[in-house]
């Protein structure tokens, strides 16, 4: 498991697309950067799909932005200092056709992020 701790720069409570919130984190500029991909994780708890990959996150000279969408979210969490934990990897960061696309393997992300916290939950 990958721990990060981070601050909220942009927080939506309904989301864009899909439903879910979404938070940009702006990480420290010496965090490790786990690889290129999508991951199943928690942000201060609740369950989030995490993105690290080309499209939302880049290195930026005050440190790296991540994108989570987050499952159980109640209020803004801009502002706010977080913490990331990344559980397991669920598959390669990739590019979409369309939008369309994309919020069907997200919806595929939160469905198997749902079900790895349920097994971490079961376990503790």
């Amino acid at each position: 498991m990958t721990r990060l701790e981070g601050i909220v720069v942009q927080g939506e409570r309904r989301g864009r697309t899909i439903g879910f919130p979404t938070a940009n984190i702006d990480l420290p500029p010496d965090s490790p950067i786990p690889a290129h991909g999508v991951y199943a994780g928690l942000l201060d708890g609740r369950p989030a799909a995490v993105s690290i990959g080309t499209r939302p996150t880049f290195r930026s000279r005050l440190g790296v932005l991540i994108e989570a969408h987050v499952l159980d979210f109640h209020g803004s969490l801009y502002g706010q200092r977080v913490v990331l934990e990344l559980l397991t990897r669920l598959r390669d960061e990739q590019r979409f056709e369309t939008a369309d696309e994309l919020v069907a393997q997200i919806r595929r992300d939160v469905a198997a992020t749902r079900a790895v916290c349920a097994r971490c939950a079961e376990r503790h």
